[in-house]
């Protein structure tokens, strides 16, 4: 898929090529196809696995700041919900390392945020998106006990790629 920093989704119930006319705009990918590997690539953004174990149902999410305004985790398990019948109290998830409070920095967010997310400020013009995301999560109806976040900052930790730090940057 093409990432774009949306909430639009692709359900993948096989393999794909990597190129070509079948590559579609999605930040969400979904599948319940045992064996079947789902990758998406981030550097500062989220990376956020959603699991629902009796469906055996999956959705990968990049979902930085643009993708938590456009509601991508919502759509994730509206999706899930939607097309396997998987639960939501049922559902793990967890949060790979991202930017995290300390470096989420932010100082248009009056015109880029949702007034909303003002209650996620930590501090300045900092935010903190990990616990942004486990509140939707909260919200879709996942209980806290099944999210797990990594709390780890891309742009602190010298093992993961960072725009914020490095300017033009690699994926993982």
């Amino acid at each position: 898929a093409r990432q774009v920093h949306g909430a639009g989704s692709l359900l993948v119930e096989g393999p794909r090529g990597s190129a070509g006319p079948e590559r579609r705009e999605a930040d969400i990918l979904l599948s319940a196809t045992p064996g079947l590997g789902l990758m998406i690539k981030q550097a500062d953004c989220q990376a956020v696995i959603v699991y629902e174990p009796e469906r055996r149902a999956l959705a990968v999410l990049h979902c930085g700041w643009r993708g938590s305004v456009a509601g991508a985790i919502p759509e994730a398990v509206a999706r899930l919900a939607a097309a396997f019948g998987a639960k939501p109290e049922a559902m793990h998830a967890g949060i790979a390392p991202s930017l995290g409070p300390c470096c989420a920095e932010f100082r248009g967010w009056r015109e880029q945020l949702p007034a909303g997310f003002a209650r996620f400020l930590v501090g300045g013009d900092h935010f903190d998106f990990w616990r942004l995301s486990v509140e939707q999560l909260v919200e879709c109806g996942l209980s806290r006990e099944n999210i797990e976040v990594s709390n780890i900052c891309t742009r602190c930790s010298a093992e993961f790629y960072s725009y914020r730090r490095e300017g033009l940057t690699g994926r993982f």
